[in-house]
């Protein structure tokens, strides 16, 4: 029973009165009297004859629609004499009628047979309050209508309805069939239909004259335009319209097929989406869809995305149902093979349909769309840990985990992001203090792939007792036999075999980098240093130097740590090893005296002339900002540590250093900082008897120190900077010079360190207020060098945009307005030069040859708009040139 709300209208005259026909009472909703009497006339279906009996005598019923989408309405009106008479003495007709909301029968179809005997028991006051009618209709039934269809031949309600796609249908010599027969012969035709054409159907179960906008309508003679269908006898099996005609045949193949008239019913009932009749193909799609799940079943099996594509819009459909249960598992291993972690849901949903026996082909599917997220080129996806979570379930886990975490066959994909990532899974997901692991694949999965299994170590460290239980099964397994035990050891407090620790930083610098990060973790440096620092000590070029270095850099500058004292000694590390220092801005107060002695103490380790350079530069770099401005606790922290670096490396070149520190105002009223000027320029006695050894930084007892191989003197050159109280001004000038080659070197590596982070103007006002002085040669210079470092970095585009910029702000006076006449006319003459001998090499190029084409024209053009622009300039006088009187 379905119940609805109708809107309703009283058609016909009062009796005894003149009146013409109209409304005679009505609802007040949806229309107003005067909308109901023309929806009335729009579908009045001619003047009915006065006798009551034969086929064209009253009651006539009509089915109609009204509105429009999403407010449309079904409509319904019985025609019947009354017993009432008019003034003239003449029998008065009236006309009950309903309107229905489409949306209230929408998604609960019914039959227009259904509305008939509401409509039929609805008496409707001729006076009163016209408040709207509740009606209850009987529900749809596809098995009455299949028996209507079957009653009135299939072949000719197929045929009438496809009719009906394309225009008008009459149906004549209908007899003395009754009206409720000739009102189910229309719902049979409407069943054949999709529902939603209900929104747009009309029908008579009689129809006199024209009755243009009834769609299908029994009348006597045919109307001008219609196709014709006889209510008996023989089908004529003429040609139909190309829609008709595919929509006949369909049916008829579907008939075939299934054998199953209810279900085709049941089905276009459905379809309840409205449509209209000006657009017939909506029909002949959805009853082409009838079969949809099982050709989306064939797609599915067949795998690939499509088949994912069809798996998931049978899983998530109403038409589910019409799948054999035994191949629901199929749909769901399909569903997982394409890949999206947002299908899970759905493949949760359904995991109970599938066979205990399919489960370990749907395991190898999920491990194989996981792998896909987690070894990519550009880092691991993060959705990834959506299938870890779904894996846990029915014991598949480790055997899921083992396939994910195996190493890719792509190098590419196997990257260090995404190690540590799975990493990270694995400690999400598995606890190794579970003795389960015992008889797990995983334990030799994990053991097998090296890069992983270094990455798992480093980050258990952050909880002793997983990583002692991971030690455990690795050595259980007989796995990993030569880095277990310098874990262990870190583990057990004891320094880890030097040599074991240089070869590994040497041959297997992945597995290096993992004992800091879990030294650092466990809080002891103090034991993992010593031998990178032996390393560090021997390193020389060749092969594989570059990938160490990089591990030793990542991690140092990924060190998580609570030992103060090696985050000093990390930096003197990364010094060396051009990363530039991560904790020295951080370690204040009173953290800074550990920090320095930690810095200290790895600084005495003795290192090549080269690394020793390197790491005095990387020093210079630090202190170019001068991080002790306006704060003299500070600066004296600063003078005391250069002075302890200086007393352990006495030999190396400091003059970097000493063109920093030199002549600044806070530092030479400080009291340390004239015995540190004099030890940077004399090596004075006073400080040559420094200890060689600084004090042990981290407690208990002090590791050996390599004392330092000296260098034949020929090698170590002399110090730069050498300048002494009481030199004549002759030889401080000459010193001055010899520096000032050097400046630009200085700024351009200060400068390429920076202006990333803080931008290329504040960089050039902290040059411009530093006591470096360029003059306007030298920063063109700068800029011609930058310029050429980028490019080496970063490509020419990028190079060139930052060039530009730099320009522009020294232009402005960024790096002191001084420099900003000679450095405008030494650019312009250097760019000129160049432009010039550009010109030259493009003549060359395409001398006896077609003019330049493609991008090659463009850029010239551009170039020549440019260089007409800045030539016009010039004779203004902007650019430090003009054009002679001889000149064209």
């Amino acid at each position: 029973m379905v119940r609805v709300t109708a809107g309703w209208a009283l058609f016909g005259k009062r009796p005894g009165s003149s009146d013409d026909y109209g409304v005679l009472n009505c609802s007040r909703e949806p229309f107003r009297a005067a909308e109901f009497e023309a929806i009335l006339r729009r579908y009045a279906l001619g003047t009915p004859p006065v006798h009551r009996e034969g086929e064209d005598a009253l009651p006539w019923v009509a089915v109609s629609w009204v509105g429009k989408a999403p407010n449309r309405y079904l409509g319904m009106s019985i025609q019947r004499w009354s017993d009432h008479r008019d003034g003239a003495g003449r029998p008065i007709a009236f006309t009950t009628y309903i309107c229905v909301p489409y949306r209230e029968v929408e998604r609960a179809p019914v039959s227009y047979e259904a509305m008939y005997r509401a409509l039929r028991a609805f008496d409707p006051p001729m006076d009163g309050p016209g408040e709207m009618a509740t009606l209850d209709l009987d529900g749809y039934s596809a098995d009455d209508l299949a028996g209507a269809v079957d009653r009135h031949d299939r072949e000719r309600v197929a045929r009438t309805a496809a009719m009906l796609l394309v225009g008008n249908v009459d149906v004549l010599h209908a007899g003395e069939s009754s009206v409720l027969e000739r009102l189910r012969f229309l719902d049979a035709v409407a069943a054949l239909l999709p529902y939603g054409y209900r929104a747009d159907f009309s029908a008579a179960t009689w129809a006199t004259g024209r009755a243009p906008n009834i769609r299908l309508a029994f009348t006597r003679r045919p109307r001008e335009g219609s196709r014709q269908m006889p209510w008996r006898g023989p089908v004529e099996p003429g040609p139909l319209p190309a829609v008709a005609g595919e929509y006949t045949e369909q049916v008829s193949e579907i008939w075939r097929r299934y054998h199953d008239l209810p279900k085709l019913l049941g089905y276009l009932a459905s379809k309840s989406v409205p449509r209209e009749f000006r657009d017939p193909s909506h029909a002949v799609v959805d009853l082409a869809d009838l079969d949809r799940p099982l050709r989306l079943l064939a797609v599915a099996e067949r795998g690939g995305t499509p088949g994912a594509d069809a798996a998931r819009e049978l899983l998530s459909g109403p038409r589910l149902a019409e799948i054999p249960a035994d191949r629901h598992g199929t749909l769901v291993e399909r569903l997982l093979r394409g890949g999206d972690p947002g299908d899970l849901d759905l493949a949760d949903e359904y995991w109970e349909r599938v066979p205990a026996t399919d489960r370990e082909r749907v395991r190898r599917t999920l491990a194989a769309a996981a792998r896909d997220l987690l070894w990519t080129a550009g880092g691991p996806d993060p959705r990834v840990s959506r299938y870890v979570a779904f894996a846990r379930r029915d014991g598949m886990r480790d055997a899921f985990l083992a396939d994910l975490l195996r190493r890719h066959s792509n190098p590419a994909r196997d990257n260090a992001a995404a190690r540590a990532h799975a990493a990270e899974l694995l400690r999400d997901a598995v606890d190794p203090r579970d003795g389960s692991l015992a008889r797990s694949p995983l334990v030799a999965a994990v053991g097998g792939f090296g890069g992983l299994a270094a990455a798992l170590l480093a980050a258990e460290a952050a909880a002793p007792e997983r990583l002692d239980a991971w030690l455990h099964w690795f050595g259980v397994a007989g796995l990993l036999p030569d880095v277990v035990p310098l874990f262990r050891n870190l583990l057990d407090q004891r320094e880890p075999d030097r040599a074991a620790v240089r070869g590994l930083v040497r041959s297997r610098p992945v597995w290096a980098a993992a004992l800091l990060r879990a030294a650092g973790r466990l809080g002891r440096l103090d034991l993992a240093l010593p031998g990178v620092l032996d390393w560090l000590g021997e390193r020389s070029g060749g092969r594989g130097r570059e990938d160490s270095d990089a591990a030793v850099v990542s991690a140092l500058l990924t060190l998580e740590t609570s030992q103060v004292a090696g985050c000093g000694a990390a930096d003197a590390l990364l010094l060396a090893l051009e990363g530039g220092p991560r904790f020295f801005a951080a370690a204040r107060g009173g953290d800074w005296a550990e920090y320095a002695r930690g810095l200290a103490w790895a600084w005495q380790w003795p290192l090549p002339p080269a690394t020793r350079r390197t790491q005095i530069r990387g020093l210079e770099r630090v202190l170019l900002p001068r991080p002790w401005s306006g704060d003299t606790t500070r600066a004296d922290e600063i003078i005391n540590l250069v002075r302890a670096l200086v007393a352990h490396s006495a030999d190396a070149d400091w003059s970097p250093v000493a063109r920093v520190l030199d002549r600044d105002p806070m530092l030479e009223g400080r009291p340390a900082f004239h015995d540190l000027k004099a030890l940077l320029g004399q090596a004075t006695p006073a400080y040559a008897a420094a200890p060689r050894e600084e004090r042990w930084p981290f407690g208990g007892e002090s590791p050996s120190v390599p004392q330092p191989v000296r260098e034949p003197e020929a090698v170590v050159p002399p110090p730069a900077y050498a300048v002494v109280d009481g030199a004549t001004d002759d030889v401080a000038d000459a010193v001055a010079d010899a520096v000032a080659d050097d400046v630009v070197d200085q700024v351009l590596d200060y400068f390429l360190a920076e202006f990333q982070a803080v931008g290329i103007a504040a960089v050039l006002a902290k040059v411009g207020a530093s006591q470096w002085q360029m003059h306007g040669t030298q920063a063109a210079s700068f800029v011609r060098r930058a310029r050429r470092r980028l490019a080496e970095s970063h490509g020419e585009d990028y190079a060139e945009s930052q060039a530009v910029r730099l320009v522009e702000h020294i232009l402005k006076g960024d790096l002191g307005s001084h420099l900003v006449p000679e450095f405008r006319g030494a650019l312009a003459e250097e760019v000129s030069r160049e432009t010039a001998f550009q010109m030259r090499l493009l003549g060359a190029a395409v001398r006896g040859s077609e003019e330049p084409q493609g991008r090659s024209r463009g850029r010239l053009e551009e170039s020549r708009a440019q260089l007409d622009q800045i030539l016009k300039q010039g004779r203004g006088s902007l650019l430090p040139w003009r054009r002679s009187a001889g000149e064209a």
